[in-house]
């Protein structure tokens, strides 16, 4: 008896699993492989994915405002925080997909993306290239961010991982050809430049030291005619006035689709003025709807004077019979003596001396009657083009001053 106890407490213990300090981290290995098994195809269809966007912001031009809008909306959604001029469109959609990453590791990204697009790599070549450049991280050891090899690879520490390289330098020429285009101080004529400047050549770009004297005079100290130096000048002279020269810029392509179009469409406003002044559009357009319903809608206290001027028209087409005018005249006539306001509803003012006839017969907003007048209801597209008209009115113009 005792050895048959003896033999069921081995094989009870041989049934329990064995758990020893190899098992445990063979098993932790066995978790991690599980976990990252594709990790590193799913990570290169990402960047494939991130790519293509960056590709079509980077080369459709026509559209970049767009792609601009969009992002920030989608960046306010998801709470993405941005600093305005400095991040990129590339870093925004990178930061959209990994939320609590780096800035080293999402400035690692957009490196990549960055020398793709200097290399001017297709979005359907993508994955190819980046397996035939051994993966992102040689990448970004191997080149700069345009594209040209590094003499020697550093340590990306020092680099600047708010901003990409390409898309400051596409700012800075943005703001230094909005700030060319609208920004004249002030003229001076020809008989003082004379006097006063070197002789340069026309249309010569220059960039001048000006310093006020207490006498309220001003002395040029200094004059260079430098291309890149002028361009500073431009660029800082924007980053100054922004608003005003963003607001002329905005401006005028108001102005255009004003002049280019008949046929306004929400669509065309938003793509070319942005969300913000496409929703007012919007909101317009839903007002003068709703006014134009509510106008074309008549009115109780004229219902019964409405139903006598149809009788009076049928009397009138049939014979010529006019005397069934005056009834409803009457009819008018004591409305508005209750409820002067109702005046508003009609499409003429209240004449009780008017000769008796269809054409001189007042009749509410919105009759389709051909005798009516031109009513007080609109078009969509008046109101789409007003709402345009008072964006354009809003934004402040820059004035020369000679």
């Amino acid at each position: 008896m005792q050895e048959l106890n003896q033999l069921k407490s081995s094989e009870h213990k041989s049934d329990k699993p064995t758990c020893t300090p190899e098992s445990n981290f063979s098993s932790l290995i066995k978790s991690a492989i599980n976990l990252g098994s594709g990790y590193r195809q799913r990570s290169r269809e990402i960047a494939a994915v991130h790519y293509a966007a960056a590709h079509k912001y980077h080369t459709d031009e026509s559209n970049r405002g767009a792609y601009e809008e969009e992002l920030k909306k989608l960046c306010v959604e998801n709470k993405i925080e941005v600093t305005p001029g400095k991040t990129s469109p590339y870093h925004k959609i990178v930061r959209l997909t990994f939320t609590d990453a780096t800035k080293q590791y999402v400035s690692d990204k957009v490196h990549v993306l960055s020398v793709a697009l200097a290399k001017q790599i297709e979005p359907e070549n993508f994955l190819v290239w980046l397996e035939n450049e051994r993966g992102e991280r040689k990448i970004v050891e191997t080149y700069r961010r345009d594209g040209s090899c590094k003499q020697n690879p550093t340590n990306n520490d020092d680099q600047d991982v708010i901003a990409d390289d390409l898309y400051r330098e596409h700012n800075r020429n943005m703001q230094a050809q909005r700030a060319r285009q609208h920004s004249v101080v002030f003229v001076i004529d020809a008989a003082t430049a004379s006097q006063v400047l070197p002789k340069l050549q026309i249309d010569t770009e220059c960039a001048a030291i000006i310093a006020r004297q207490t006498d309220g005079s001003f002395v040029i100290k200094a004059v260079v005619a430098d291309r890149d130096i002028a361009e500073d000048v431009y660029v800082g002279y924007y980053r100054i006035n922004s608003h005003v020269i963003d607001s002329a810029v905005k401006q005028r392509q108001i102005a255009e689709i004003l002049e280019s179009t008949d046929d306004l469409s929400v669509a065309d406003i938003r793509k070319k003025l942005g969300d913000e002044i496409a929703n007012k559009a919007v909101e317009a357009a839903r007002q003068v709807s709703e006014f134009n319903r509510e106008m074309s809608r008549v009115p109780d206290a004229l219902r019964r004077y409405v139903e006598l001027l149809k009788k009076a028209d049928v009397a009138f087409a049939a014979n010529g019979d006019a005397s069934h005018y005056e009834g409803a005249m009457e009819e008018l006539e004591q409305v508005l003596e209750d409820d002067q306001s109702l005046q508003g509803r009609i499409d003429r003012p209240f004449d009780r001396t008017a000769n008796l006839c269809p054409d001189n017969m007042p009749r509410h907003i919105g009759s389709k009657s051909r005798h009516a007048m031109n009513t007080l209801t609109t078009t969509k597209q008046n109101a789409l083009r007003r709402a345009l008209e008072i964006e354009y009115a809003i934004f402040p113009g820059i004035e020369s001053r000679t």
